[in-house]
């Protein structure tokens, strides 16, 4: 098996891990971050930012997607924004309809899709949860290269 093989199989292996302990803890907001970290490939900010009303299960997309990198110049932290909204596929669809119908039955906030997390922690609770020691967000957004390579949507 190649190095290319092993990295699908490896990433598969994982992201099946997150899904199912999540899942099997009842973790619903957790496990619908993970899902936009891991098969949409957003950013940690980007995901806090979005709302209930960007989401159209019926089409398999959510709407209005403003996509935002920050990056640290000589010491000077600089925003860039995409000034213009994207529409993302949602791949995976079943888990992601299972997640966020699960995460809307049990949040109060009908704004905001996870009021609750932060910037900070996040990672760690999931890493906790799947036993994953030193997980961060940013590795949901690499396995997200690996797992959407080859899939049509």
């Amino acid at each position: 098996m190649g190095y290319k093989e092993s990295r699908i199989e490896y990433c598969n292996y994982i992201a099946d891990r997150i899904f199912n302990k999540l899942k099997d803890k009842q973790e619903y907001e957790l496990l619908t971050y993970a899902l936009c970290g891991m098969y949409l490939g957003l950013r940690n900010n980007d995901i806090l930012k979005l709302e209930w009303d960007q989401f159209n299960l019926e089409n398999k997309i959510i709407k209005n997607v403003y996509l935002t990198k920050l990056s640290n110049q000589r010491g000077k932290e600089v925003k860039v924004d995409i000034t213009f909204p994207v529409n993302l596929t949602i791949p995976f669809y079943e888990r992601f309809k299972y997640a966020l119908n699960r995460w809307s039955e049990r949040t109060n906030d009908k704004i905001k899709v996870f009021p609750n997390l932060k910037t900070w922690g996040t990672s760690d609770r999931i890493g906790e949860i799947i036993g994953v020691l030193g997980f961060n967000t940013h590795d949901l957004r690499s396995m997200s290269i690996v797992l959407l390579d080859g899939i049509k949507l």
